[in-house]
């Protein structure tokens, strides 16, 4: 049910993306900032979805550094086009506070990983 919903995610992404491409061609830029805004705002709930979801399963080496990899580019997506339409200072810092967050929980289960490896090995 959970992959369903995240599917369902990822096509209103693709949607609006292609819904504000269409409008930016069109020259709406009240509609394009609306639909830019609703776009990183989904990206920011997938996001964030996703995150906890490796930190629930502390960050698994053999696929951590590939997720995290695409998660910052889907985070990027709304800065590249933020020149075409206006985000919003909250927007745009909240997509900032994400970046950094991720990045945080990535390395702070890590270095919590290698602690925990150095505790054992010491028994």
């Amino acid at each position: 049910m959970c992959e369903l919903l995240q599917l369902v995610s990822h096509l209103n992404i693709i949607e609006g993306k292609s819904n504000f491409c269409m409008t930016i061609q069109g020259g709406e830029s009240s509609n394009a900032s609306k639909l830019l805004q609703d776009y990183t705002q989904v990206i920011q709930d997938i996001t964030f979805h996703e995150e906890n979801k490796l930190v629930d399963q502390e960050f698994p080496e053999d696929c951590s550094a590939f997720k995290i990899q695409q998660l910052l580019e889907d985070l990027t997506e709304p800065e590249v086009l933020k020149f075409l339409s206006v985000l919003g200072q909250e927007l745009l810092e909240c997509l900032y506070w994400r970046h950094g967050a991720l990045r945080y929980m990535y390395c702070h289960t890590l270095h919590q990983r290698k602690y925990w490896i150095k505790k054992i090995c010491m028994l």
